[in-house]
C-alpha cells in the first residue's frame, strides 16, 4: 500500500526479484520514478548538506553519517526545503525510486514494453479521494485561488503547473466542506499520483502478459474531511475497525472486500459466485467500484465505464507520460 506498493511495482520490473514472487497487490500507488535531474540534484544536495562534497572518499563520509543527520537532509521527510534554494529550483524527493541501474535498469515501463518484466497475476487499484488525506495530514490550506497556484507552481515546473491550472480550474468546482480551489487541487493530484498512472501501468502490463489483472476503486468514504481518501479503505480490508463501529451495509462492503483479498493471496483470482469481479481488459477498463450495496446500486454492477479517463486522457495530451514523476 503506498509507498508499499509503489515498491512492489518497481519488483514487478526488477530483474532481481524475478522467480521471487507469484502475484502482486498494487494499492495507492504506481512505478512512477524520479526524473534523471531531481536525482542528480537530491544527491549533491544530500552530499554537500552532509559536508561530504569535499571528502576524498565521498561514500565513506556518507556512511559515517548517523540517521539523525541523514533525516535532516533538504527534502527528506516534512524537513524545510528552504534550507537549500537548489530543492526549490530543480527538487530534493526522496520518496519515489530511480533508475539505478541495478535494481531498475531501466524505467519500468521500458522494462515492461521490452517484455522483460516479472509476469505475475496482479491487483491494482486507488480511491477515489486519495488527496484529502494527502491534504490533510500536511496540513495544507488552500482557500484562494493564488493559494492553489502557488502549490501547483511548487510541486511542479511552471509549464506542467500551468497545464494542471488549465485543467483543473477551481471555476469547475463547487465549495462544499472544502474550498473550490482546494478540491480542484484535491482532484487533479488524485489523477497524476494515481489514477491516471495505475491506468497506464494495467495497459502497459496488460498488452505484453497472459497473467490476468484486476483493477478496482475504493469510493465510500462519506465523512469530511478524508471522505473516500487515502488509507480510508484500511479497515474495511484488514477488518481492523472499531468493534460496532459499522452499519451493516458498511459491514458487508468490509466482508466483501477482505475476502475478495483473500482469494487473490490465496488463488490469484478475487472473483466469487457471489461477487463478480471480471478480469481487466483495455479494451473494456473492467473494474470493481467498492461502495455500501445500496449506494452502489447493485453490488454485481462492477463495470464503470472509463471513470476519470477523460480526465487521464485530457493530461496525456498535454504532454504527461507517467514514465516518470512529472
Amino acid at each position: 500500500y503506498s509507498a508499499g506498493a509503489h515498491d512492489t511495482a518497481v519488483l514487478v520490473t526488477s530483474p532481481l526479484a524475478q522467480g521471487l514472487f507469484s502475484a502482486a497487490v498494487v494499492m495507492s500507488h504506481t512505478w512512477l520514478v524520479q526524473p534523471s535531474a531531481v536525482v542528480t540534484n537530491t544527491m549533491q544536495v544530500a552530499v554537500r548538506y552532509l559536508n561530504c562534497d569535499t571528502a576524498s572518499d565521498v561514500v565513506a563520509c556518507l556512511r559515517s553519517k548517523t540517521a539523525a543527520q541523514v533525516v535532516a537532509v533538504p527534502g527528506n521527510g516534512a524537513s524545510n526545503l528552504a534550507a537549500d534554494p537548489s530543492c526549490a529550483s530543480i527538487g530534493c524527493r526522496f520518496n519515489l525510486a530511480s533508475v539505478d541501474g541495478h535494481v531498475l535498469p531501466k524505467t519500468p515501463r521500458q522494462t515492461v514494453r521490452e517484455g522483460n518484466h516479472n509476469k505475475v497475476p496482479m491487483l491494482v487499484g486507488s480511491t477515489a479521494r486519495e488527496w484529502t488525506t494527502t491534504y490533510y495530514i500536511l496540513g495544507q490550506n488552500i482557500v484562494s485561488d493564488t493559494d492553489y497556484q502557488s502549490i501547483l507552481f511548487k510541486t511542479f515546473p511552471t509549464a506542467v503547473a500551468n497545464v494542471v491550472y488549465s485543467l483543473y480550474p477551481p471555476s469547475s468546482y463547487t465549495a462544499g466542506y472544502y474550498s473550490a480551489p482546494a478540491s480542484a487541487y484535491i482532484i487533479a493530484m488524485g489523477d497524476i499520483y494515481h489514477h491516471c498512472p495505475a491506468r497506464n501501468m494495467l495497459n502497459e502490463i496488460g498488452a505484453r502478459q497472459t497473467q490476468p489483472l484486476w483493477q478496482y476503486a475504493w469510493a465510500h468514504g462519506p465523512n469530511p474531511p478524508l471522505y473516500a481518501g487515502h488509507m480510508t479503505d484500511f479497515p474495511y480490508i484488514f477488518l481492523t475497525y472499531a468493534p460496532g463501529s459499522l452499519s451493516s451495509s458498511e459491514q458487508t462492503l468490509s466482508n466483501n472486500m477482505s475476502e475478495a483479498w483473500l482469494r487473490f493471496i490465496a488463488n490469484h483470482d478475487p472473483w466469487s459466485a457471489t461477487l463478480d469481479w471480471p478480469a481487466y481488459q483495455p479494451a473494456t477498463y473492467n473494474f470493481r467500484f467498492w461502495e455500501t450495496p445500496e449506494l452502489l446500486g447493485n453490488n454485481n454492477s462492477v463495470v464503470q465505464a472509463r471513470w476519470r479517463h477523460s480526465q487521464c486522457d485530457l493530461l496525456e495530451q498535454n504532454g504527461f507520460d507517467w514514465e516518470v514523476f512529472p
